[in-house]
């Protein structure tokens, strides 16, 4: 266009003095008048030459006289397909690799003749490759980079926790996925598949294998604490675990919970009437079933009143009162085991703090009071009694206090006497003192605090405790952990 016969680019100095073209700004070199400017369009420019520099007009006649032959250039352009180490050709390549791996594509999908037809239309210019060429070139070489961004990732992380997953696909071929969970430089949790391998079944020599070479693969091996790693309540995975080499196993609480209440599931023969269905392999159908069904009751006795209902149904039964007061107590028993399945699924925060409080608030729920009937009581104690079984090995067990210790929302500890408090704190103090001091020896100046320590007050500053963010907790813990300050004191002489 002509119109740069009077506009240029506006020059500036960077810090540093050097000369820097601003291409987002134009200069008219009659007026000095800077106009913003952006790519490819400069009606800006035309009209201010039309409005300030009249004799300038004819500038926009030549324009239009160049025209045609541009025009006439442009689909030629268009012909001329992109060469294979075409910066454009590569950008498309990437975005199909793309596509076919976060989508879950298959890789013949490319062989499709929709797909290449709309190829065709987006960009005509554009060869598709061969299916191979995606198998062995673009989606492998996609995945090494995610992959060495992920080791990255995963290696800056001072210890890392995995959990396992084992199933089987509709080929009725076995997998094993295994994720990594860890705190990143920002302190925010990150939770990545770090793989998931064809196993030639479930039995424990297989399992254990994958988990060996996940664990070598991926470079998890700390020189300091060993990798805690949480299944399932399966046994084969439980010995895949321990051959594996992994010391600090724990079952998946989440896991424990829904065993324990789909094993009661059967003696309360409430019948098929259902809004919301019981599914077996769906956690807290039974709960939701039955809630839905007392929220919905009116409207179910509705229906089965109606005349259509009757005329092609006979013998219709519904729920007496006492089957309906039975279903309102067994509603309330079970929604303190819907809530702790749902907060242990959450994966946006760590769960091991957890564990112990979440036992506690399960047992007091299942605790027998006077007004409970026959069948309440016969489902609290079975479930009381597994329940208590649960996580009584005492390595574990401290671990898991250490762990709900260093909970801002836990940190009284306020379900165990005075002396567990007290050993808890002392060896926390102890980690931590010498923890500082390897440091110092390492070159770290940084100071170690007093061996005489107080235990964590719940009178910190807001800004120490990380906001409440579900109600559900306060529902489940109540005052007994949340708020609390810790009876204890502890030092560093008290360890050991």
């Amino acid at each position: 266009s002509t119109v740069w016969n009077f506009f240029g680019f506006h020059v500036k100095r960077d810090p540093d003095g050097k000369r820097v073209v601003d291409k987002t700004t134009t200069v008219c070199r009659r007026c000095h008048t800077m106009l913003n400017y952006v790519s490819g369009n400069t009606t800006n420019m035309t009209v201010h030459l039309r409005r300030h520099h009249p004799d300038a007009k004819t500038s926009g006649v030549r324009e239009k006289q160049q025209q045609p032959s541009m025009q006439k250039a442009l689909p030629e352009s268009f012909r001329q397909p992109f060469t294979r180490d075409s910066k454009r050709a590569k950008e498309i390549d990437r975005a199909i690799a793309t596509f076919i791996a976060v989508d879950m594509r298959p890789f013949s999908v490319v062989d499709n003749i929709g797909f290449r037809e709309m190829l065709r239309v987006l960009e005509p210019r554009y060869n598709l490759p061969s299916r191979t060429y995606f198998t062995e070139t673009a989606v492998p070489a996609l995945y090494n980079e995610t992959k060495a961004k992920l080791e990255t990732a995963v290696s800056a992380a001072p210890a890392v926790a995995l959990t396992s997953d084992g199933w089987t696909s509709r080929a009725t071929q076995s997998f094993l996925t295994v994720t990594a969970h860890y705190i990143d430089a920002e302190w925010q949790m990150k939770s990545s598949v770090l793989q998931t391998r064809l196993i030639e079944s479930h039995a424990t020599n297989d399992l254990a294998k994958a988990l060996s070479e996940a664990v070598e693969d991926w470079k998890l091996v700390r020189a300091k604490g060993t990798i805690p790693v949480t299944t399932d309540n399966a046994k084969n995975i439980v010995n895949a675990v321990t051959a594996a080499g992994a010391t600090n196993w724990m079952l998946c609480t989440s896991t424990t919970g829904h065993n324990v209440l789909k094993r009661k599931q059967e003696p309360l023969q409430l019948g098929e009437k259902k809004l919301i269905q019981d599914v077996s392999t769906r956690w807290n159908s039974t709960h939701d079933m039955m809630e839905r069904y007392l929220e919905q009751k009116d409207a179910v006795f509705a229906a089965m009143a109606d005349n259509t209902v009757k005329k092609n149904m006979k013998n219709i039964n519904s729920l007496s009162d006492d089957e309906h007061t039975l279903a309102e107590n067994l509603v309330a028993v079970m929604k303190t085991l819907k809530t702790v399945t749902i907060m242990m699924c959450e994966a946006s925060s760590p769960t091991a703090s957890m564990i112990m409080p979440l036992q506690i608030s399960i047992l007091n729920s299942m605790a027998q009071s006077d007004d409970d009937s026959p069948t309440v009581r016969d489902v609290k104690k079975p479930i009381r009694d597994d329940l208590e079984q649960r996580y009584t090995d005492p390595a574990i067990q401290h671990y898991l206090h250490k762990c709900t210790a260093l909970d801002p929302r836990f940190k009284s500890l306020r379900h165990l006497d005075d002396a567990t408090q007290l050993r808890i704190f002392a060896a926390l103090n102890t980690e931590i003192v010498l923890s500082i001091e390897e440091g110092q020896a390492a070159g770290n100046t940084t100071t170690a605090p007093s061996t005489d320590t107080e235990a964590p007050h719940s009178s910190d500053s807001p800004s120490s405790s990380p906001p409440e963010k579900k109600s559900a907790m306060k529902e489940l813990f109540g005052e007994l952990f949340m708020g609390q300050e810790p009876r204890t004191r502890c030092s560093t002489a008290d360890a050991g």
